[in-house]
């Protein structure tokens, strides 16, 4: 697994520590570790953050590899518009929670139809996407999520008074079929990685459906 994300062994000895390593190298083995036993939906989680642009292309290229060799499905969680343009078929925008936007990625973002869309694509300088060439088939999809819903409970005002509850995903619902890669795109906070950790059932939502 490390020699096809570009770490063979005769380079890089399993007896290294992580400090021995570049970003982008460390980035490569957490990869190899998610893919070793060879998942059908990979979710990665601002997967280019910290790295210089040239170690940015680099990862891009072997999550694209592998996701068109081992037929899986990419869920793609960053800010960055520029990377879900490279990388993503489909394209999902949250903002406190909340859908604003879906749909193909190149359609999204070359239309623009809601506000904070453009208000995204301003701010990052963004260049319309390149129509992508993934087909959708009959095959069913590796991830179904089904108006989504997470509410934490507010906090405590005073001993008898809690605050409103606050709602972190907002009825969000989106597929993945085999080999294609979806972004989910919004600020920080605005509830990608909340959404993430419920799909991997590391915390439960108040309501709606996740299917594999």
């Amino acid at each position: 697994v490390l020699d096809r994300v570009g770490l063979p062994e005769a380079k890089f000895p399993l007896s290294r520590y992580p400090h021995e390593l570049s970003g982008g190298q460390r980035q490569r083995v957490v990869i190899a570790i998610a893919c070793a036993l060879k998942p059908k939906l990979l979710i990665a989680d601002e997967p280019t953050t910290a790295l210089d642009v040239v170690l940015q292309a680099q990862i891009l290229d072997l999550l694209r590899d592998l996701v068109a060799e081992n037929r899986m499905g990419l869920l793609l969680i960053s800010h960055d518009l520029a990377v879900v343009t490279e990388m993503a078929d489909k394209i999902t925008i949250l903002r406190h929670g909340e859908v604003m936007e879906a749909g193909d990625t190149a359609r999204t973002l070359s239309e623009q139809l809601h506000p904070y869309t453009r208000q995204l694509a301003q701010a990052s300088m963004h260049v319309p996407a390149r129509p992508r060439t993934h087909v959708a088939g009959s095959a069913r999809p590796l991830l179904q999520v089904e108006g989504v819903t997470r509410d934490y409970p507010g906090r405590r005002s005073s001993l008898f008074r809690r605050a409103a509850p606050f709602r972190a995903v907002d009825d969000v619902s989106l597929s993945i079929e085999p080999g294609q890669s979806v972004a989910l795109v919004g600020r920080s906070g605005c509830g990608k990685s909340t959404l993430a950790r419920m799909i991997l059932a590391l915390d439960k939502s108040t309501s709606g459906t996740i299917r594999f």
